[in-house]
């Protein structure tokens, strides 16, 4: 049986080849359409292939600009019970081979990824995330992720006059590819379920002043948002909600796995 490790695999060469075939065509194509499209095949996958039950929800644009978010990918163990989130930013490599990860949002001065950051500490802590969709159509260097930390760090660097850089390279970001977080890579050494080791790579971006406890991000519950789209499935990727809230993202995605959705990568 597939493992999530073996979709998010397949997902990640998709964008590669999608990257690419836009890029020789002249199209440009824009993070909302690449992250729709994703989302959309990993219900799909997960649902067909896994046999998981997956649900995703749009709740409103503007909710990009309230939480520094793109949208935001729930986990829960069918064995523990736990969840854990990503909450993910998403950025596209544009043809100069740079990301724009300067952005300042019209009418504040807060910074996006500040944002970001600030907004997943709030309520249950989320892991917040940067995710990269780059023109590479091998290996599995298309869908790469940092930690939002790492952003920051990147633009807090001083540059010239003009204070601070708004365009970093592929090397510069340093990112990992997005099958790193859930496909092990010691054959032979699964010491830990695929909530603890998505925990452990974000820590691993981490500096080691940085001190990160398991109940950061791993929880014993999720948001109303989340748990009601199992109570109230619309099998709509679209539509709205009776529940208002601030917290939520623009997307919602949700997840049951199982303790060998993590699989070691050959």
């Amino acid at each position: 049986m597939l493992r999530l490790c073996e979709i998010v695999k397949d997902q990640t060469t998709h964008i590669g080849h999608f990257m690419k075939t836009a890029y020789d065509l002249g199209i440009s194509v824009q993070e909302e359409t690449i992250t729709e499209n994703i989302l959309i095949w990993l219900k799909y996958l997960i649902d067909k292939k896994l046999v998981r039950n997956t649900y995703i929800k749009y709740y409103d644009k503007g909710a990009e600009f309230r939480q520094g978010v793109d949208f935001e990918w729930w986990l829960k163990s069918a064995s523990t019970g736990k969840w854990i989130s990503l909450r993910v930013q998403a950025k596209k490599m544009h043809p100069d081979e740079k990301y724009r990860l300067k952005h300042i949002y019209k009418g504040s001065k807060e910074w996006q990824v500040d944002r970001l950051i600030n907004k997943s500490k709030k309520g249950l802590k989320k892991i917040p995330l940067y995710c990269f969709y780059n023109q590479h159509d091998t290996s599995f260097n298309s869908w790469t992720y940092t930690s939002a930390y790492k952003v920051k760090s990147l633009l807090s660097l001083p540059y010239g006059k003009v204070m601070t850089r708004s365009t970093f390279s592929y090397s510069e970001v340093g990112a990992k590819p997005m099958t790193d977080l859930f496909c092990s890579s010691r054959k032979g050494a699964i010491t830990q379920n695929l909530l603890q080791q998505i925990q452990q790579m974000h820590k691993d971006f981490l500096s080691n002043d940085f001190q990160l406890r398991e109940e950061d991000y791993i929880h014993s519950s999720a948001p109303s948002y989340v748990t009601s789209l199992f109570d109230f499935p619309t099998d709509s990727i679209r539509g709205d909600d009776a529940t208002q809230s601030e917290d939520r993202p623009v997307f919602v995605i949700a997840t049951i796995i199982d303790d060998d959705d993590i699989h070691v990568s050959e």
